[in-house]
């Protein structure tokens, strides 16, 4: 057996967080930023999952609670609460999660494809599962979350800021 160079074996580096009970990680090349949730403005007869809308910089970024759209009860707890900032074809759109965890180096062996069952449950977000020190880790791709017709309905077309 030979000895493995770290160059067999590549690294994926991993933000992750929690929403409820779940462990989540997501490329941290997708993750624009990580922000402390601010004041949002709720929009009238919008999809159940946008928490809202914020500026930023200049620009009007709508929100997505990762609870919400999951399908879970409100949080009691919200003194954790991050937004992670995912840009898109059509613009820039904020993951409201319960408690981003940290940064995380795994190796690529070590992520395992989602089993077949999950994914046969509307779950075509679900990248993976990777162990990290001994907990499994859902891998999700936030750019599958919504679907193209959603983002389209959500993200406002890139306006210049004042």
């Amino acid at each position: 057996m030979r000895n493995a160079s770290p160059t067999d074996d590549p690294v994926v580096q991993l933000v992750t967080f929690f929403v409820g009970d779940m462990k989540l990680g997501v490329n941290a090349l997708a993750v624009e930023r990580v922000i402390l949730p601010e004041e949002m403005v709720s929009l009238p007869q919008s999809p159940k999952y946008l928490q809202g809308i914020l500026k930023l910089e200049g620009r009007i970024l709508p929100v997505v609670s990762l609870r919400k759209r999951f399908g879970l009860p409100p949080s009691e707890d919200t003194a954790h609460e991050r937004i992670i900032i995912v840009g898109f074809e059509q613009g820039r759109v904020g993951f409201l999660v319960d408690r981003v965890d940290l940064l995380a180096k795994v190796p690529f062996s070590r992520i395992e494809s989602a089993p077949s069952q999950i994914r046969g449950i509307d779950a075509g977000y679900l990248e993976g599962v990777a162990d990290l020190a001994g907990r499994l880790v859902l891998l999700i791709d936030l750019a599958r979350i919504l679907s193209r017709e959603e983002r389209t309905q959500i993200v406002p077309m890139p306006t210049e800021g004042p």
